[in-house]
């Protein structure tokens, strides 16, 4: 089950309250003063793939897809074939 982020404009308090999607908008209670709970978004967070990771420049498939890389490909296989 995921976990979701409330607070409580009553007493101030973050919860982070475990439940699954179909009850998010459901009513839910602060357990420190009985205020209803206000959902609190927070940014999903984006995960790189291995051969995009910052730092990860020299992998294959990055290298592949930059173009600049291309280009440089471009002109060597030129050079090698008029050679």
């Amino acid at each position: 089950m995921p976990l979701y982020s409330y607070a409580c404009p009553g007493c101030g308090r973050s919860l982070d309250l475990r439940h699954g999607v179909d009850e998010v908008d459901e009513l839910h209670t602060c357990p420190h003063c009985g205020g209803r709970l206000r959902r609190t978004l927070t940014p999903t967070r984006h995960w790189w793939p291995a051969n995009h990771r910052p730092g990860f420049e020299g992998s294959g498939q990055r290298q592949f897809l930059d173009p600049d890389f291309q280009a440089r490909r471009r002109d060597e296989l030129q050079r090698m074939q008029e050679e």
